[in-house]
């Protein structure tokens, strides 16, 4: 497409001649491209180059990196950032596709023009809502839990030592906190041989030693046993060699505060937020490995609680009914202010399940109240007894000491009646 005639300053194209020249193209796409408004302004004004840029897949989407589009002139403090990372637009099987052949490596993934399509901006009327041109959306509250979770699922493993990077470990079951394994054979042992190996529950202060699991058939992966039934399984990623030292930090997610009341019962004394009243959350381990930085919402890295079927509920996805108390709340809004009558059905039913999950979550905290007052009745019943028989063993002391002591009184006052008599003897006594 070429410049418009009647204004010279405003382009509509950025071709990229590098590429046409360096580059074999094998197979083209058209994306849509993320700008902000000064971006677009610039491009316009023909102030922007694509020569250096290259696309990359990252955590499921993709990205355009190194194009330089200068800053707006008559911007102010929001302008845009030259380079800045942007983000581009295609179907979710599109960019599978390009991920697997910048996998398989010999390809790379650069742009060859940017240009406006179509670059009319179409609304339809603010007040008429019987006006059908164009599409309507509609926004509705919603709450997000930003929270750390209890969830098993969430457990992480990072390993540490000779060779742990051609590893992969995964650890799943129940851990109380944060849980340090090292292998402790005095040689390199493959998976398949004994391995010899040692846990901590308190960062690596006091160790659990002398455990180890007996050589079996599976030379490419091995299952350790973790106190209190957790299992930390390593598995061949490029080797199946344990070398002495290696360690593995098991971090589990932990918003869930358990303590031991006996040897073998743990109860939780306290509740997730969102395994009450649901919401949308985001997974906490997405948002550290974008540098803890919050992430816009979407189908791939944020989910609404207790949903198996979709993210975002609406009256038109299969009637879905939830416990989410949060966005039932939200939907009801929209519902109401669009008139969707089937919409506000479907959340009288969330509702109605919603309210039974709030009384089930209560009863539970109300059953772990319980069993907390009866283990407290127990230690106090116990303290009660020790005390008695540290009375009791303090009694029978003092009985023995004073039978002693009346012993020794009946033997002194022998010896001065002996004494007293022999000396009042006289001479004619002894005669």
């Amino acid at each position: 497409m070429s410049a418009q005639k009647k204004d010279a300053t405003r382009y509509t194209e950025v071709r990229n001649s590098k590429a046409l020249r360096d580059y074999f193209v094998d197979e083209r796409f058209e994306a849509g491209i993320a700008l902000k408004g000064t971006e677009v302004k610039s491009i316009r004004a023909g102030k922007a180059q694509i020569s250096d840029a290259f696309g990359r897949v990252e955590r499921g989407e993709l990205w355009m990196h190194n194009a330089h589009i200068e800053q707006y002139a008559f911007g102010n403090i929001n302008n845009h950032d030259a380079r800045r990372i942007r983000k581009l637009l295609l179907h979710a099987h599109q960019i599978r596709k390009i991920a697997q052949a910048l996998e398989a490596g010999g390809r790379a993934l650069v742009p060859l023009r940017m240009y406006f399509k179509d670059a009319l901006v179409k609304v339809n009327s603010q007040t008429n809502t019987n006006d059908t041109k164009g599409s309507w959306m509609w926004l509705r509250p919603s709450a997000i839990y930003n929270g750390d979770d209890a969830d098993s699922s969430g457990t992480a493993v990072s390993s540490m030592g000779t060779g742990t990077e051609s590893l992969s470990a995964m650890a799943r079951g129940s851990f109380a906190g944060s849980t340090l394994v090292r292998i402790d054979n005095t040689a390199p042992v493959s998976m398949n041989g004994k391995i010899d190996y040692s846990y901590s529950l308190d960062n690596g202060q006091t160790w659990v030693t002398g455990n180890s699991i007996a050589p079996d058939a599976s030379s490419n992966s091995a299952t350790l046993n973790i106190a209190s039934g957790g299992l930390l399984t390593l598995t061949s990623n490029g080797s199946n060699l344990l070398h002495p030292g290696d360690e593995f930090l098991i971090s589990p997610h932990t918003a869930g505060v358990s303590l031991q009341v006996n040897v073998s019962e743990r109860v939780q004394i306290n509740d997730v937020g969102k395994d009450i009243f649901g919401g949308i959350y985001q997974d906490p381990d997405k948002v550290a490995s974008n540098g803890g930085a919050r992430l816009s919402l979407t189908s791939s890295n944020a989910a609404a609680v207790f949903s198996t079927n979709s993210w975002n509920f609406t009256a038109s996805n299969g009637g879905i009914v939830s416990r989410n108390l949060f966005e039932t709340m939200g939907n009801l809004v929209a519902f109401l202010e669009t008139n969707t009558q089937s919409g506000v059905q479907q959340c009288l039913d969330s509702l109605r399940s919603a309210q039974q999950q709030v009384l089930t979550s209560t009863a539970s905290v109300g059953g772990r109240e319980n069993r907390l007052n009866i283990t407290a009745n127990i230690l106090q019943n116990l303290t009660l007894n020790e005390n008695e028989r540290i009375s009791a063993d303090e009694d029978i002391d003092v009985g023995e000491l004073m039978t002693k002591l009346s012993q020794q009184q009946v033997v002194y006052q022998a010896v001065l009646k002996s004494s007293s008599m022999i000396m009042q003897m006289s001479l004619m006594q002894y005669l």
